[in-house]
């Protein structure tokens, strides 16, 4: 696929997940049955679906707006790469 990710740390918990990410630590690529709960009750974050045959199971990417543009750059890669 072109695209490696390094986990620089792993949680169990979804809330800890959202913490992090909306205090500007990282971003996270999430089922899409925890980003459905998230939507509304976590507006400092961003979710974009990542829809492509290639994943087994629906996800999304889970970012602050400050990384916007990375997470921008990693969503078009994915595209280009499936």
């Amino acid at each position: 696929m072109g695209l490696s990710f390094k986990p620089l740390i792993e949680l169990e918990f979804n809330d800890s997940i959202v913490t992090f990410v909306t205090k500007g630590i990282g971003s996270s690529i999430i089922p899409r049955m925890v980003s459905t709960q998230l939507k509304h009750a976590t507006p400092a974050a961003i979710i974009k679906s990542i829809d492509d045959p290639y994943f087994q199971r629906s996800i999304d990417l889970l970012y602050k707006d400050a990384y916007r543009k990375k997470a921008s750059e990693i969503l078009k890669h994915l595209d280009e790469a499936l």
